[in-house]
C-alpha cells in the first residue's frame, strides 16, 4: 500500500488515504470525512534532570555521560496503537513503524499492522478539532499485550518484575581507559505515549510526537577496587531494585487525555497483593550464556530499569547486586537531594565497590511477607554429608589417597559421593535446603553413605547451620531427614522419637535472639527464641529468617510431640517412585501440601535397596524402562504442575498451599540395562525333567529331583523367557499358574531363590548422572522462564557449588555453580504471592 508522508523538520505529518485509492493532501484540499489517515512517528527521549550520586562519582570516570537517552525506532518491528475519538467508526487501529527513504532519524511512518484491517478514519465533522492518542509498545518482549485505547483514551499495560534482555556489550572509556560492561535494556518497556492535534483552518500538517512516560533507574555497578589483588574478581548474575512499600512494576492504566498528574493508576493484582515492589535484570554476560559477567578490579557495569510511570521517593528504593557465589550487595538510595524519581526521566545511581560478603545472604532481597512454602525456589543438596566419602576412604579414613575421588571405578563400583563441599561451603554457595540420612540409635548419628568409621552427630550438623545463620540472620535453611534402618535395632516409632528428642535437646542448649523479627504471633517455641520453625502454607519469609525448618520423612504413620519439627508420614522407604506423588506435611501449627519428584535408584545393599527392584517395578507397572528419560520427564512434570497452579489456576489455595520438592539426585544406575544388578535364580527345562507336573508356587518340583540350574537374573524382563516361574516375594502377582498335568516339550520354569546377596551391578555413577540431569534441569528452568515463570520449590542436586568434579582422573561437567545461581535468580523474575494473598483466599 502506498504511503504519502509530509515531514516538517523533526515533526511528522498526518496524511490522507482514500477508501479505495490513496489521496495525498494538497494545500487546497481538506480531508474528506471517513477517509483513512496515514500516520508518521517521531520517537521521544528520556531526559536526565538529576544524578543521584549516593557515593559520588570520581572525576569523570563514567563510560556513559549522556544527558539524554534517545529511543530509536526499529523499523518493521516496533508496533503502536492509535486512537481518535472523532470518527463514528474505526476509531482505533494498530500500526507497525516503518522507515522512509531519506534515511534520516525523523523519516518514519506508520503502516497498518494488519493489511486486511482498516486504519483510523477522519471524523464526520471536519469543523471539529481532532485529537489523536497513541501508545508504544503494542506488545512487550515477554508477550504481554496492551489493552484499551479503543473506545476511550485509556490504555492498560504491564511492566513485569523481570526485564530480561540482559545481554552485555563491552566498552572502553577512551579518556580513562576503564572497561564498562553495558547490559542492554529491553526497550519494549520504554513505554511512550504519542499525541497529535488537527485544528480546522490551520495547516494541513498534523504533528504526532511520542514521549516516554516510565521512570528510568540507571544503575552503575562499580567493580572491585584497582588496589585489590589481581585475582580478585566477581561474577554478577543479576541486579535488582526493591521498593519498601510502593509498587514499582505491575499492571497500570494510563489515560492519555487526563490532566497532568491524573493519568496513572496502579491496578492491584486480582489474585491478591503480590510482590510488585521488585524489579530484576538478569545479566547474561558478553557471550550471552546467561551465567553472568565477571567484573575485574577497576571495571564497571551499567544496568537500566524501566519502572511504573509515577514519581518514586528515593528513600523507598534499595539496589541489589547478585553475585554468582550467592552473595548479595545492597545499597539504599537514601535522601539524596530531596527530589523524587520522576516519570519520563533518568536517575543515575552509583553503587559502592563490590567487595566480598562475610557469607551468602541472597535471601536478604526477598520481602518479609512473601509466602515461603509455595513461592520460593531453593537450591538444595541431596545426601548433604556424603562429601566425606569424596575426601576419605571408608576402610582407611586416615589415607586420603584411597578416597573415592581417587579410587572410583566407573565399571565396577557404586559411587557413595553426592557432594564435594562441606556443609558450610554448601551454604556459602547459596544452598538453603539440605537432605541428610539419620540413624535412630543413641546420639542420632547422621548416616553417611558407606561405612565411614567416624559418623557425625546430628548436633554437629545443626551447629554448623546455626553458625552460618548467626552471621547472616536474613537467611534460613530447610533440612529434610530420611529414615535409616540399622539392623532392626529400633522400630520406626523409636527412630522418630529419638530424632525428635535429639533436636529438642539441641534446641534447649542453643537459644536464639531473633529480636521479634521471626515472631509469628503465637506462643509456641517461646515466641521464636530458638532456631526452629514450623512450616505451614501460611509461613512467611519473615517468620523463617534466622531459622531452620526441619521436615522429617517418616516411613509409617507415627506420632510425635516435638514443637520443633514438621512431619511427612508414610514416606516410602523404597524411594523408587516412577510418578509424581502428593503428601501432607503437618506440624502442631498447621499443614501444607507437598508434591514430590524423587525417582531414585539408590542401589545400596547395606540399606536393603537393590537396583533389581526398580526394574521389576517398571515391568510390573508397564512403565518406561529408560529410567534416565523417565527422570527427566518427571523433573519437567513437577515444574509444569507448579506452573499450572501458579499461573493457570484462579484458586488462591492452589497457588499458596503447595510445597514442591524436585529431586535431581538420588539415582545412580546410568550405564546400561545390566547395571540394574541381579538376583539369584534357578531354572528347569521340561525336556530334562520329564515335564513340570506338580510344579507349584510352594512345593517346587514335587515328585522329581530338583536338578535346577543356577543363574543370575539381571533383568526382570527375562521372566518373559520362561513358561512358568515363581517369586516368593510376589506370589500371585507375577507368573502363570503351574498346571497339574505334565507340560509339553520346550517349556521351562524359573524360580527366584534369594535377593539377600543381590549384586550392586555395574552402575552407581552419581557424577555421570549429574552430568546428564543437572544441565537438563537448567535448560528446562530457562525454558519455563520464557514460557511462564513459576516457583521451583526445593531443588535437590548432586555436586552443588562446583562446575566440574573429577573421579579417578575422569572429569564430569555437572553445572554445580550455574544451576544453583539460576534457581536463586528465579525468586526475582516474577511477582511472588504474599501473606495477603493467602488471607484473601480465607
Amino acid at each position: 500500500m502506498k504511503q504519502t508522508k509530509f515531514l516538517l523538520g523533526a515533526c511528522l505529518a498526518l496524511t490522507l488515504a482514500g477508501c479505495s485509492d490513496e489521496v495525498g493532501i494538497t494545500a487546497d484540499q481538506l480531508p474528506v470525512s471517513g477517509d483513512e489517515i496515514t500516520f508518521g512517528a517521531a520517537a521521544g527521549q528520556f531526559t536526565e534532570p538529576t544524578k543521584r550520586t549516593v557515593y559520588g562519582f570520581v572525576g569523570n570516570e563514567n563510560y556513559s555521560n549522556y544527558q539524554k537517552l534517545a529511543i530509536k525506532w526499529v523499523p518493521g518491528q516496533d508496533q503502536v496503537r492509535v486512537y481518535c475519538p472523532n470518527p463514528s467508526e474505526q476509531q482505533w487501529a494498530d500500526y507497525t513503524v516503518m522507515a522512509g527513504t531519506s534515511g534520516t532519524a525523523s523519516d518514519f511512518y506508520l503502516q497498518r499492522t494488519n493489511e486486511n484491517a482498516q486504519g483510523v478514519r477522519w471524523g464526520d465533522d471536519l469543523d471539529a478539532e481532532h485529537k489523536f492518542y497513541s501508545f508504544y509498545p503494542l506488545k512487550t518482549s515477554n508477550g504481554a499485550s496492551i489493552s484499551g485505547l479503543q473506545d476511550n483514551s485509556t490504555v492498560r499495560a504491564t511492566i513485569p518484575t523481570a526485564q530480561l534482555s540482559g545481554k552485555v556489550s563491552e566498552n572502553t572509556d577512551p579518556e580513562h581507559g576503564r572497561t564498562w560492561y553495558v547490559v542492554d535494556p529491553d526497550m519494549s518497556y520504554a513505554m511512550m505515549v504519542g499525541t497529535g492535534t488537527w485544528t480546522p483552518g490551520n495547516s494541513k500538517n498534523i504533528t504526532l510526537n511520542y514521549k516516554p512516560i516510565v521512570t528510568v533507574l540507571d544503575v552503575y555497578v562499580n567493580g572491585p577496587d584497582v588496589n585489590d589483588a589481581a585475582e580478585v574478581n566477581y561474577t554478577i548474575t543479576g541486579v535488582g531494585v526493591r521498593s519498601a512499600s510502593q509498587p514499582i512494576v505491575g499492571t497500570f492504566e494510563y489515560d492519555l487525555a487526563a490532566e497532568a498528574g491524573n493519568e496513572f493508576t496502579y491496578l492491584t493484582p486480582e489474585s491478591g497483593s503480590q510482590d510488585d515492589n521488585w524489579a530484576y535484570v538478569e545479566v547474561k554476560g558478553v557471550n550471552g550464556s546467561g551465567n553472568g559477567q565477571k567484573l575485574n578490579p577497576g571495571e564497571g557495569m551499567n544496568v537500566k530499569f524501566f519502572l511504573l510511570p509515577q514519581n518514586i521517593e528515593p528513600e523507598e528504593l534499595t539496589v541489589y547486586v547478585f553475585l554468582s557465589n550467592g552473595s548479595v550487595l545492597s545499597q539504599p538510595l537514601g535522601q539524596g537531594d530531596g527530589s523524587a524519581l520522576a516519570k519520563g526521566e533518568i536517575v543515575k545511581v552509583l553503587t559502592p565497590r563490590i567487595k566480598p560478603a562475610e557469607t551468602s545472604n541472597w535471601m536478604s532481597a526477598i520481602g518479609d511477607d512473601v509466602l515461603f512454602a509455595s513461592q520460593l525456589s531453593l537450591p538444595g543438596t541431596k545426601h548433604s554429608y556424603s562429601y566425606l566419602n569424596y575426601e576419605y576412604n571408608d576402610a582407611w579414613p586416615w589415607q586420603p589417597s584411597n578416597a573415592e575421588r581417587n579410587t572410583y571405578d566407573a565399571n565396577t563400583d557404586m559411587m557413595q559421593t553426592y557432594q564435594t563441599l562441606d556443609i558450610g561451603q554448601q551454604f556459602d554457595a547459596g544452598v538453603r535446603a539440605f537432605n541428610i540420612k539419620v540413624y535412630g540409635n543413641t546420639g542420632s548419628d547422621i548416616y553417611v553413605a558407606g561405612d565411614h568409621s567416624d559418623r557425625l552427630q546430628l548436633d554437629d550438623f545443626l551447629t554448623t547451620l546455626k553458625q552460618k545463620l548467626d552471621k547472616a540472620p536474613t537467611e534460613f535453611a530447610i533440612v529434610t531427614i530420611d529414615f535409616v534402618q540399622d539392623d532392626n535395632e529400633y522400630t520406626t516409632q523409636q527412630w522418630l522419637d529419638r530424632v525428635c528428642t535429639t533436636i529438642d535437646n539441641w534446641s534447649e542448649q542453643n537459644p536464639a535472639n531473633n529480636k521479634g523479627t521471626a515472631d509469628d504471633g503465637t506462643t509456641d517455641n517461646d515466641a521464636e527464641t530458638d532456631y526452629f520453625r514450623e512450616v505451614t502454607a501460611e509461613t512467611t519469609v519473615g517468620v523463617m529468617r534466622h531459622g531452620i525448618g526441619v521436615v522429617i520423612f517418616a516411613p509409617g504413620d507415627q506420632t510425635y510431640s516435638s514443637t520443633n519439627v514438621n512431619i511427612v508420614n508414610n514416606y516410602p522407604t523404597s524411594v523408587q517412585q516412577t510418578a509424581i506423588w502428593h503428601a501432607n506435611m503437618w506440624s502442631e501449627r498447621g499443614t501444607a501440601d507437598i508434591t514430590i519428584q524423587n525417582l531414585e535408584q539408590n542401589n545400596n545393599p547395606s540399606l536393603n535397596l537393590y537396583p533389581y527392584f526398580i526394574t521389576e517395578q517398571n515391568v510390573l507397572n508397564g512403565t518406561d524402562l529408560d529410567l534416565i528419560a523417565k527422570k527427566k520427564e518427571l523433573v519437567t512434570e513437577l515444574m509444569r504442575e507448579s506452573w499450572r497452579n501458579n499461573t493457570g489456576s484462579s484458586s488462591v489455595a492452589d497457588k499458596t498451599y503447595n510445597l514442591y520438592l524436585n529431586d535431581l539426585s538420588g539415582f545412580c544406575v546410568v550405564n546400561n540395562a545390566e547395571s540394574t544388578g541381579w538376583a539369584d535364580a534357578e531354572w528347569a527345562d521340561a525336556v530334562d525333567y520329564g515335564g513340570l507336573a506338580g510344579l507349584t508356587w510352594n512345593d517346587g518340583l514335587a515328585g522329581f529331583q530338583p536338578g535346577w540350574n543356577d543363574i543370575q537374573l539381571t533383568d526382570y524382563r527375562n521372566y518373559a523367557n520362561y513358561t512358568f516361574f515363581t517369586d516368593p516375594d510376589h506370589q500371585g502377582t507375577v507368573g502363570t499358574p503351574v498346571p497339574d498335568d505334565p507340560t509339553e516339550e520346550g517349556q521351562t520354569a524359573l524360580r527366584i531363590t534369594g535377593r539377600g546377596n543381590t549384586s550392586r551391578g555395574q552402575g552407581g555413577n552419581n557424577a555421570l548422572l549429574a552430568q546428564q540431569i543437572n544441565p537438563y534441569a537448567e535448560s528446562e528452568i530457562r525454558r519455563f522462564v520464557n514460557e511462564g515463570r513459576t516457583p521451583l520449590g526445593i531443588v535437590y542436586m548432586s555436586f552443588a557449588g562446583t562446575p566440574t568434579v573429577t573421579f579417578n582422573n575422569v572429569d564430569y561437567t555437572v553445572n554445580g555453580t550455574t544451576l544453583p545461581a539460576l534457581i536463586v535468580a528465579n525468586n526475582f523474575k516474577f511477582a511472588l504471592a504474599t501473606s495477603k494473598t493467602a488471607q484473601q483466599g480465607n
